[in-house]
C-alpha cells in the first residue's frame, strides 16, 4: 500500500511527470511497453490501439460556493439527461445512412445540429474528425451497435465528473487553458461504445487469418496484426478511423447535454 499521497492524484497510486529523454536498449525480445526508471512507475502501453476513448474538460466561471447547494440537483439532472451504463441508448435514434455521416464528420456533425458551437471544435484536438476514415469499413454489426448509443457513457471506467480543482501543478500550461484553483470544471470520459469495440473485433478477426501470410509470428492470438500498407491494415484504419469520429461526436453530444444542465439547475 501507499505509506504517504504523491503528487499529482492523491493515495490513488498515479504519478504526474514528464518523459525527459528516452534511450535505445539492446534486447532482442518482444517489447509491450517503454522502461520508466520510477519507483512508482507501472506502465506506458504500446501497440494497443483504442478507438478514441479519450477525456473532455470542461472550463466552467463557476467556484463551489456557486454549486455546492446545487449538486445533488446537478447530479440527479445529469443521470435523468445523460444515459449511463452497460448497454444504455440514446433518445438520439439515427438511421444508417445519418449514422455514417457521423462516421466521417465526427464532432462537426453534432455542432451543425445544435449540438454545441463552432469555438467547441477549435478547442478539440484535430477538431473532431480524423482523416481517413470509411464508414464502409465499418460492419452492419457495429453499425447496428452504435445506432442508438450517441451520447451515452456506458460503463466500466467511462464517467462524468463534477471537480474542482484544488492544485496547479504547472501554472503556466493551466493559464493556457483557462485553469484556476477553485474552479469547478466538469471531465466526461468515454469513446466509441459498442460500435468502436465490434470494429476493432471484425478486423482483428480478418487480421488473425493473414498473419501466415505476412511472415508474422504472434506470441498471443489477441495481437493480431498486419502491414499498414497491407488491404488489412489500410481497412482497419479507415474503420478504426470512423469509430475515432464517433467517439469525438459522443463526447461533444454529452458536453452539450451537460451543459443544458448547468444553465438549467443553476438559472445561468
Amino acid at each position: 500500500g501507499l505509506n504517504s499521497p504523491l503528487e499529482g492524484l492523491g493515495y490513488s497510486g498515479m504519478l504526474w511527470d514528464e518523459i525527459i529523454s528516452k534511450r535505445l536498449v539492446n534486447f532482442n525480445d518482444y517489447v509491450y511497453d517503454f522502461t520508466v526508471e520510477h519507483p512508482h512507475h507501472n506502465f506506458i502501453t504500446n501497440n494497443f490501439v483504442v478507438s478514441n476513448c479519450g477525456v473532455r474538460l470542461m472550463r466552467t466561471n463557476l467556484t463551489l460556493p456557486d454549486v455546492k447547494d446545487k449538486l445533488r440537483h446537478l447530479l440527479a439532472a445529469l443521470f435523468n439527461n445523460i444515459p449511463c451504463g452497460l448497454g444504455s441508448t440514446s433518445s438520439l435514434k439515427l438511421p444508417f445512412h445519418e449514422l455514417k455521416q457521423v462516421l466521417k464528420k465526427g464532432a462537426k456533425w453534432a455542432v451543425e445540429r445544435g449540438y454545441g458551437s463552432a469555438e467547441d471544435l477549435e478547442r478539440t484536438e484535430d477538431y473532431g474528425r480524423m482523416e481517413g476514415a470509411d464508414p464502409e469499413k465499418v460492419s452492419q454489426r457495429a453499425l447496428k451497435r452504435g445506432k442508438n448509443q450517441l451520447g451515452t457513457l456506458g460503463s466500466g471506467n467511462h464517467f462524468l465528473e463534477i471537480d474542482l480543482v484544488e492544485e496547479i501543478y504547472l501554472p503556466q500550461v493551466a493559464e493556457v487553458f483557462g485553469i484556476a484553483r477553485n474552479q469547478i470544471v466538469v471531465t466526461i470520459h468515454c469513446g466509441s461504445r459498442g460500435l468502436g469495440y465490434q470494429v476493432c473485433d471484425d478486423h482483428l478477426a480478418r487480421m488473425r487469418h493473414v498473419v501466415d501470410k505476412y511472415h508474422i509470428s504472434l506470441p498471443d492470438r489477441q495481437l493480431s496484426c498486419a502491414p499498414l500498407t497491407s488491404p488489412e491494415g489500410e481497412d482497419y484504419f479507415a474503420g478504426m478511423a470512423a469509430a475515432a469520429n464517433y467517439a469525438w461526436t459522443n463526447r461533444q453530444i454529452i458536453m452539450h447535454w451537460t451543459r443544458e444542465v448547468f444553465q438549467r439547475v443553476l438559472n445561468l
